[in-house]
């Protein structure tokens, strides 16, 4: 438990620093004390806690959020009540040293990041059930103008799109896009036709690069922008994704799931069929032959049947909570 300077109570402290604007945990850290303990002081001493913490927004957050709002990311508020919204991504067990590297970007952004790992039945899986790793941020005033895009659905804006950058067309093409024979394409069959004009018109004007939309109204990224469309993206794929950057003419089959994973299977992003997680709305369908599923390990969240099993917060500082410490105990 943390100590105060002599002739210096809690209340005045805790009055003191909540009178500048600081959250509970914000207020635990300085005075070497936990969040819990604050929160119980507060209570005693009327106390009003200051919920939302400044967080700045800086240029590559902003592509962060851009790209995962274009992908599998849903900006949502908690309930009804909620003033503010937070972000929530769900990736299955194959993903989660992707979901592992966006908590560790939140978290050096100062946003308080939680992973959890949720079970579900699915009759398409033969074990009979499927689990995820949600990651959840905090709510937070940063997120509430991505959470207005949805009218209830997810909705493409110009204005609001029109500085996606290399790093954001990344993150949305690690959530949402595959590798086909000799190029690439990014699920955005949710979208309106409107709203995939839009999207290719950013693409073009930002990065000049050239698509067609295709009979499942995905992004197809024409073979002369390939290289283009490469050069950009390749410096911010993680290594466990870089199988994306491969297109299928490039690849050496040794033995069929060996390498590659299987390309006719579903192309399933992962939601929650709930309020407070509504996750990416993409194409639940068989992809073609010449296309390699980007998320194959991915699947809609039908039926929570286990929730909170484990889990992971790390709060801005390093302070972790939960029973996990790396990605090999969510694995």
């Amino acid at each position: 438990m943390g100590t105060l300077p002599t002739n210096t109570t809690w209340k005045q402290k805790i009055t003191e620093l909540n009178s500048k604007g600081l959250t509970n945990l914000e207020i635990s850290k300085i005075l070497s004390t936990t969040p819990q303990h604050i929160q119980k002081l507060s209570s005693r001493y009327k106390i009003k806690a200051n919920k939302t913490r400044y967080i700045k927004v800086d240029f590559e957050l902003r592509q962060f959020l851009l790209g995962s709002f274009l992908g599998d990311g849903c900006f949502a508020m908690s309930a009804k009540q909620s003033k503010n919204a937070r972000l929530v991504i769900g990736h299955g067990e194959k993903q989660t040293d992707y979901n592992m590297w966006k908590l560790n970007f939140l978290h050096s952004k100062d946003i308080i990041t939680s992973i959890r790992n949720y079970t579900s039945k699915d009759v398409r899986v033969k074990k009979g059930f499927y689990t995820n790793n949600i990651l959840s941020t905090e709510a937070n005033t940063i997120f509430n103008s991505y959470c207005r895009q949805y009218t209830p659905k997810k909705s493409i804006n110009y204005e609001f799109l029109k500085d996606l950058d290399a790093f954001g067309l990344a993150v949305w093409f690690m959530d949402d896009g595959f590798v086909t024979k000799n190029s690439f394409q990014i699920s955005s069959c949710s979208f309106l036709d409107e709203e995939i004009a839009i999207l290719q018109r950013i693409l073009k004007e930002n990065f000049d690069i050239n698509t067609n939309k295709n009979a499942m109204n995905e992004i197809y990224i024409v073979a002369e922008s390939r290289e283009r469309f490469l050069s950009l993206v390749t410096p911010y794929v993680i290594p466990s994704l870089k199988y994306k950057l491969i297109p299928y003419a490039n690849r050496v089959h040794v033995k069929q799931g060996e390498l590659l994973e299987h390309p006719n299977k579903d192309n399933q992003q992962p939601s929650l069929d709930s309020n407070i997680f509504e996750g990416s709305t993409t194409n639940n369908r068989v992809q073609t032959d010449n296309a390699e599923d980007s998320n194959v390990d991915t699947s809609t969240l039908q039926q929570t049947i286990n929730i909170k099993s484990r889990g992971l917060t790390i709060y801005p500082g390093g302070i972790v909570s939960g029973g996990l410490k790396s990605v090999d105990d969510i694995v």
